[in-house]
């Protein structure tokens, strides 16, 4: 039985193989607009956040270097910039792996 596997392995995973490299993505009939209209939502709600954690940030950083501890406050500016960049960059990177 393991000889059988062996021998039959290799040529399982060449047709799963072909089967995969054919695949386009498509949406259900039906559900483009309402999935694009989500997506849009939400993308503007994220977007809406980020600027406030932006805002809400460069308040903290004056706020923290009056007080004399601005080093503190630069980890977080860079964890809200590199959250952004991720929203931002959400959409091409996915496309990118996709395609």
């Amino acid at each position: 039985m393991l000889d059988t596997i062996i021998t039959t392995a290799p040529e399982v995973h060449e047709q799963v193989l072909a089967v995969g490299e054919n695949l386009a993505p498509q949406a259900p009939p039906g559900a483009d607009g309402k999935v694009n209209t989500a997506l849009a939502y939400f993308m503007w709600g994220c977007i809406a956040i980020g600027i406030m954690g932006v805002m809400g940030a460069g308040a903290w950083f004056v706020v923290a270097r009056r007080a004399g501890n601005a080093e503190e406050v630069q980890g977080t500016i860079a964890r809200i910039v590199g959250g952004c960049l991720l929203i931002i960059l959400a959409g091409p990177v996915v496309n990118a792996l996709v395609s």
